[in-house]
């Protein structure tokens, strides 16, 4: 046999592309040493590689699984071993990986209103304005009004206060502040 190899076969290193020594017939190994391990996790690819792992893909969503915000956002960070900590939402990491850098100013924004999905084809680029407007059509996000409940407290604002009106239907204050204002809603006509 020659150098390297072994009885079980020879595998290569997935980052150096060295000659692995394999040690039994299971062949588990996939780097040849823990620098390699760590320097393939600390690459590029090796970054990706692992974001990826932690998406559940389906027909529709793709659910990042591993971290999530309070909010249910996907939340994933790399580095910070012999380098700086980078952090991201995984929305917008995965729009990163699969259309490259988000211009200023844009937000990544979901066509499908689930937080932790980075399927590339449910995310947008918009503006913040555009993200809030879309979340006020799809009644998310603003104290989920129906479009009943809307114009109800148009109605019901001549003749009673917000207070008023607010413990009357079990909302907010806030929420009919924005319906009264004319900041909330402003589609439902």
């Amino acid at each position: 046999m020659s150098k390297g190899q072994s009885k079980y076969g020879v595998k290569y290193c997935r980052h150096c592309k060295g000659v692995i020594p394999m040690r039994s017939a299971y062949g588990r190994r996939i780097f040849c040493s823990n620098a390699c391990a760590w320097g393939h996790r600390a690459s590029p690819e090796g970054i990706t590689e692992r974001f990826w792992s932690y998406v559940e893909k389906g027909d529709g969503c793709w659910l990042y699984t591993r971290t999530l915000t309070p909010d249910g956002y996907g939340y994933f960070r790399h580095g910070g071993h012999k380098g700086p900590l980078v952090q991201w939402f995984a929305h917008r990491y995965a729009w990163t990986i699969t259309h490259g850098a988000i211009p200023a100013g844009k937000c990544v924004c979901h066509t499908c209103d689930v937080r932790n999905c980075v399927n590339p084809e449910h995310l947008w680029l918009g503006t913040h304005e555009q993200n809030m407007r879309d979340s006020a059509i799809k009644f998310r996000g603003t104290g989920y009004l129906t479009p009943e409940q809307v114009l109800e407290i148009r109605n019901l604002l001549p003749d009673m206060t917000q207070k008023a009106i607010a413990e009357k239907l079990g909302l907010k204050r806030g929420v009919v502040w924005g319906v009264a204002s004319g900041r909330n809603y402003i589609h439902v006509g």
